[in-house]
């Protein structure tokens, strides 16, 4: 009776271990090639000197602005005494000139109105996430604040001439796009065309929703887009898997 119970016990405890570890194995493959999206991304912009602001267009509660902002400020460093080493040519005020810009309705996303959108869409307000929590978020990881510009408000609205100038938005180093729907993305792109130069990166999440169909989501905007301004070409930088993409855009 003893053995059995000792047997049983062996199996469970093996069969729980078992799980917690590949559980851990699951999520760190999972995390990792956002990690590496990241650092590809950062360590391109820093050492090419990509001059301009970081924008973030959907933040939810802020950790992925947070993990640009370190990794940009990792790099840097790292930039810095590089170029003092080896005396290269380099500004030794990028990092300060540098902005991290938040866009977010912080009220979730808005209605969406195509058919083919997926159901949880169909309803205002999905994702929703107060401007408080992004806030509490960045207080949280100790990141300079003086650093960190937040505009909250509905992509169609917020996304002006008027903003540009108030805000003085002339140069993006890298762009976010993380909104989901056609409808957003649409006021994003029409937003950030001025702000694109030689070099930029232009990230965009959620890429091959929609069964990779190129005439919906992002992918449809995105496209629209390229046609709309054929002074603006892209080429492919870095993936993380089949869900985000990272372009470098090219200027004529």
């Amino acid at each position: 009776m003893m053995q059995g119970m000792k047997n049983l016990w062996h199996s469970i405890s093996n069969k729980v271990f078992c799980g917690s570890v590949n559980s851990r194995i699951n999520d760190l493959v999972d995390h990792l090639p956002y990690e590496q999206l990241d650092y590809d991304v950062t360590k391109f912009v820093v050492f090419n000197q990509i001059p301009g602001d970081y924008l973030e267009f959907g933040v939810y509660e802020g950790r992925g602005l947070v993990r640009m902002y370190k990794r940009m400020l990792y790099h840097w460093k790292s930039y810095a005494r590089h170029a003092g080493i080896y005396g290269h040519e380099w500004d030794p005020s990028y990092w300060d000139k540098m902005r991290f810009i938040a866009f977010d309705s912080f009220e979730g996303l808005p209605e969406a109105h195509e058919s083919v959108d997926p159901k949880h869409f169909s309803k205002q307000g999905i994702y929703q996430m107060p401007l408080c929590r992004f806030q509490e978020t960045l207080r949280k990881e100790k990141l300079d604040l003086s650093k960190v510009l937040t505009v909250p408000g509905w992509f169609k609205e917020s996304l002006t001439d008027e903003t540009k100038k108030k805000w003085n938005i002339e140069k993006a180093c890298a762009i976010f796009i993380d909104c989901d729907l056609y409808e957003s993305g649409v006021p994003v792109f029409r937003f950030i065309t001025d702000l694109i130069q030689d070099g930029t990166v232009l990230i965009i999440d959620d890429f091959f929703r929609y069964g990779g169909h190129p005439q919906r989501g992002l992918q449809r905007a995105y496209g629209q887009w390229l046609e709309q301004n054929p002074q603006i070409s892209t080429s492919e930088l870095t993936r993380q898997g089949a869900n985000r993409l990272a372009f470098v855009c090219h200027k004529d």
